[in-house]
């Protein structure tokens, strides 16, 4: 296998990988060291099990009389030690050769916890490659991200063009014969009869799709009607016809079918705008013809409203007349009245004094 990021440096041109694929790939060296830390614990945690299990049964002198087979712990065990006791790995492993009885139990333990830590730690890890397989994966299909903007900087520059396209004329200056150069150097002399002029173009790009032009010039127009007034949308559209695609060797366009758009355009501008006029004035009819309705019926109203005033005004001044010639006959009564009374005591008098 090679490292990431040596691919130079061993001549592989066809890996050299981009950012996104890097992210990836460092994920997978990352999962690869621990997936085999954890698996070669395991490998001599297995390996150990045995012996582990069976010294604490043995006696004193049995521990110290045990002797470890020297084709028990291969270079893959060895290794795994080391690395978990690290500087000390060589003194483990000359306590295992002299004293294993009390040396692998607590190498085993060891062992154990280590595996514990790096199983917890492999659980917590793979949220964070996940999420780096989420972000990265789908960008780094694109195998040619790493020289795509290269390329196109260096093709789509000026300098770039301009030597492509002295590159070609050299190459086709030097691919003329002898008499065609002969025949263009007695132009030089004076009342030479020479017209064949040079008429050849170094460079040529071949599109012969015209939809292709017709929706540039449409987006074109469009986008000078939108943003400009009349007159310089008008000489935006002109230059381009006029100049611009006969510059490329393209047709001329006629102006007639932009003037045929713009005239229809118009005429439905025309006749929206008669719409909205006529219905405006709709409108405003209704709208006075409403307000007469509105103000005869607020007159007749206010007629019915004075009418009814004055008939409860004759009303109310009937019932006063009505109640005066009552008071007044009540009072003529209580009148007549007094003077009967009066006479009676009169006559009541008189008759008494003869008796």
């Amino acid at each position: 296998s090679v490292p990431t990021g040596s691919e130079d440096a061993y001549g592989f041109k066809s890996l050299r990988r981009n950012q996104y694929e890097e992210a990836l790939f460092r994920c997978e060296d990352d999962r690869f060291e621990l997936e085999m830390c954890i698996e070669s614990n395991r490998a001599t945690m297995r390996t150990l099990q045995p012996l582990a299990e069976e010294i604490p049964t043995m006696t004193d002198e049995k521990k110290r009389a045990l002797v470890l087979p020297e084709t028990l712990l291969g270079p893959i065990h060895r290794r795994c030690i080391e690395k978990i006791y690290g500087d000390h790995g060589d003194s483990i492993h000359d306590l295992l050769k002299r004293i294993p009885g009390y040396a692998i139990p607590i190498i085993y333990e060891r062992l154990k916890e280590k595996d514990k830590e790096w199983s917890h730690v492999q659980s917590e890890m793979n949220k964070i490659w996940r999420k780096v397989y989420e972000q990265n994966y789908h960008k780094s299909l694109d195998h040619r991200s790493f020289y795509f903007k290269q390329i196109d900087k260096k093709n789509l520059s000026s300098k770039g063009i301009i030597s492509e396209i002295k590159e070609l004329s050299e190459e086709r200056k030097k691919g003329q014969d002898t008499k065609t150069k002969l025949s263009k150097a007695l132009a030089t002399i004076p009342d030479s009869k020479w017209t064949d002029q040079h008429t050849d173009v170094d460079i040529v790009f071949d599109c012969q799709d015209q939809g292709i032009h017709d929706d540039i010039y449409g987006i074109v127009a469009y986008a000078a009607d939108e943003m400009l007034s009349a007159d310089l949308s008008e000489k935006v559209t002109t230059f381009w016809r006029e100049f611009y695609e006969p510059f490329f060797g393209l047709p001329k366009r006629k102006p007639t079918v932009k003037s045929k758009e713009s005239e229809e355009k118009d005429g439905e501008d025309e006749d929206t705008a008669m719409e909205d006029r006529e219905a405006g004035e709709g409108k405003d009819k209704d709208k006075a013809s409403d307000d007469d309705k509105k103000s005869g019926e607020s007159s007749g109203d206010a007629a019915d409203d004075k009418k009814g005033k004055d008939e409860s005004k004759e009303e109310e001044d009937g019932e006063e007349e009505e109640e005066e010639e009552e008071e007044e006959i009540e009072s003529e009564i209580d009148e007549e009245e007094e003077e009967v009374e009066d006479e009676d005591e009169e006559d009541d008098g008189g008759a008494a004094i003869p008796s």
